[in-house]
């Protein structure tokens, strides 16, 4: 009896092995996609995401308040600053990237080709743009969020999500100012 349940416990590893071995990016069925977008999201949109906070919570919490001038809204790391959070927004960007590469799932059809099938992605860019915005790396946040614009087709979803990309705008548009004084 125990050598029939060891036999029909090695049989479904192996199917299962099978299935998730069996999940490309250039299959669109349900379980490809739904494998897919979770990974995207939990391995590399949730886990960087949480990175990036961790190290901006860490940072906030050493910011003093001066009562004298105009208190600001958003703190943004300084040039010394955004150097001690480099190592944890790397690793933010590393995770990003890592699963744009492994889960991306252009659309094969000829009617679709700048669809993207996995739902995390254009997510993904926009942690990469955040991190490195607040590596006070600028023209790399601008190309990732570009990059993030092209993912997204539908105008009404862009608008939704277009608040950093109108801060990195405004800022850019004022260290543009700055650098030619």
């Amino acid at each position: 009896m125990i050598k029939y349940y060891t036999y029909c416990t090695g049989i479904l590893f192996l199917f299962f092995l099978f299935g998730v071995s069996s999940c490309s990016t250039e299959k669109d069925a349900a379980i490809n996609r739904g494998y897919h977008n979770m990974t995207a999201r939990f391995n590399g949109y949730y886990n960087a995401g949480v990175v990036t906070e961790t190290a901006l919570t860490g940072y906030r919490g050493t910011f003093v308040d001066e009562y004298y001038q105009i208190i600001p809204l958003e703190v943004y790391p300084t040039e010394k600053d955004a150097q001690a959070l480099s190592p944890e927004m790397d690793r933010a960007i590393e995770k990003c990237e890592r699963e744009i590469l492994r889960h991306s799932m252009p659309s094969q059809t000829t009617k679709k080709k700048d669809e993207e099938l996995c739902r995390w992605i254009d997510d993904n860019w926009l942690v990469i743009a955040k991190a490195h915005y607040y590596k006070r790396e600028y023209m790399l946040a601008e190309q990732n969020l570009t990059t993030f614009r092209k993912h997204i087709l539908d105008r009404n979803q862009f608008m939704k999500r277009r608040s950093g990309w109108l801060k990195l705008k405004l800022h850019w548009g004022i260290f543009q100012k700055q650098k030619e004084f």
